[in-house]
């Protein structure tokens, strides 16, 4: 998470001093995370059961695993902001 704020950041900076005429398209947060790979838009996964989905895009969000909570006999799941800023605490 802390990655793509500064992604976010850095992209925002660069879009502000970007020269359209070199580089055409706006930077993306993901431009300025060599680590990361690079997914187009049209490669997310779509799966047929809406709880795969669900739990797909909460790790991919939120790095929060449904299924283990579920198991634990969560049914509500409520992120909370932790002391460092992280998404740690659940309720």
């Amino acid at each position: 998470m802390d990655d793509l704020r500064m992604g976010m950041i850095c992209a925002t900076l660069a879009n502000c001093f970007r020269d359209p005429k070199k580089h055409r398209d706006p930077f993306q947060p993901i431009d300025f995370m060599p680590w990361a790979k690079k997914q187009d838009a049209g490669e997310r996964p779509a799966f047929e059961d809406p709880a795969d989905q669900a739990q797909y895009d909460a790790l991919a969000l939120f790095g929060i695993d449904l299924n283990r909570l579920k198991a634990l006999g969560k049914r509500r799941y409520v992120a909370k902001r932790g002391k460092r800023g992280n998404n740690d605490a659940m309720e």
